[in-house]
């Protein structure tokens, strides 16, 4: 399967797509430089994942991405397991030319609109076989909603996903701005208690844990600016030192910010 997406003299392209479901018979395994990128729903059991750069867990109803080229360990600690698995290989086009495109250097734990994305994910073991039209776009949709989600929103169907709306849009609009749960709930109309249930319900995720998220894309787009370096940025986001910045936007892009401005230059 190839599809490619253009626009101007910069694209897109996915190709060697395999859509999988099935339980893990190696519960142990260490993949030396991964072959294709990859999505992991757990739908049943734990996993351990181990690199370079330290360890984490993927849980029942967690996703995890596996960027190509990447080593690592992981583990089935639970069983039954059972997993939906997404392979891919993404390609940006520029000037005609293709390259591999990955977004982290080690496996990372997908958290932004986890439950469209789990959606898609199970919508695409029906579609598989049928239409390779759709299960290319449902992908594209998959990578474009775990790792920029603002430019893809999910849409306001219910009335619990309302109630936070004011909340969702004043963290987007004032990224490094210091805001409390309280004055975030009270934006909302609602109470502190209320603000957290709700983001975990709609978004799987705290407020503080989506802040963060956030946070940590203004972050990005600072420092492919060129215009601060790390230090800088960490200072202008009101991190106490580049230590505890390092240390955080790691968390959550798999990168360190230093090893991100070198790939984005």
């Amino acid at each position: 399967m190839k599809l490619k997406c253009t626009k101007k003299e910069t694209g897109y392209m996915l190709d060697h797509i395999l859509v999988m479901q099935y339980t893990p018979r190696n519960l142990k395994s260490h993949i030396t430089s991964r072959p294709q990128s990859s999505f992991l729903y757990v739908e049943c059991g734990r996993y351990k994942y181990t690199h370079d750069n330290g360890a984490f867990y993927i849980n029942r109803n967690e996703i995890v991405y596996l960027p190509k080229g990447s080593h690592y360990t992981y583990e089935v600690l639970d069983k039954p397991a059972k997993c939906i698995q997404i392979e891919f290989d993404l390609k940006k086009i520029t000037d005609g030319k293709p390259a591999d495109l990955c977004f982290s250097e080690t496996p990372v734990r997908v958290t932004h609109c986890l439950s469209d994305v789990k959606m898609l994910m199970k919508d695409l073991i029906g579609r598989f076989f049928d239409d390779d039209f759709m299960t290319m776009a449902s992908l594209y949709k998959i990578i474009a909603l775990s790792f920029e989600p603002k430019k893809y929103a999910y849409p306001i169907a219910d009335t619990h996903i309302r109630k936070i709306q004011p909340a969702i849009d004043y963290i987007n609009e004032h990224p490094s701005e210091k805001t409390s749960i309280p004055e975030l709930a009270k934006i909302c109309g609602i109470s502190p208690s209320h603000l957290r249930r709700l983001f975990h319900q709609c978004l799987e995720m705290s407020p503080v844990q989506y802040k963060s998220s956030v946070l940590m894309e203004y972050a990005c787009k600072l420092l492919k600016h060129g215009a601060l370096n790390v230090s800088e940025t960490a200072d202008i986001l009101h991190f106490s030192d580049i230590y505890s910045f390092s240390q955080t936007f790691k968390k959550y892009m798999g990168i360190s910010p230093q090893n991100y401005v070198k790939q984005s230059e």
